[in-house]
């Protein structure tokens, strides 16, 4: 999570490490699907996919769960599985 003025950035994803050294997050796919959300006072948060990788939409439905949360913008980049998603979420939760 990389928090910027009145958003934040978030990258869920998974990578495996194949050293000690190496650093897992390199080894992710960045930008494989990319949202964002905005939170409306008494209404659903509104969302658009910014890029789209795979025929999940996953990411744009998690960008406005946690838009729900937050006043600020959310910009996600999520390279999970669609099972994998809820996971993800709970621990990027601002």
């Amino acid at each position: 999570i990389t928090s910027l003025i009145n958003s934040f950035m978030i990258w869920a994803g998974s990578a495996n490490a194949t050293t000690e050294d190496s650093n897992p997050g390199e080894n992710g796919r960045l930008f494989r699907d990319w949202t964002c959300a905005m939170s409306q006072p008494n209404k659903q948060p509104i969302g658009t996919t910014l890029l789209r990788t795979s025929t999940s939409d996953a990411a744009l439905s998690m960008a406005q769960r946690i838009a729900r949360r937050t006043p600020k913008a959310i910009f996600l980049s999520a390279d999970v599985s669609p099972q994998h998603a809820p996971v993800a979420e709970r621990s990027s939760i601002p």
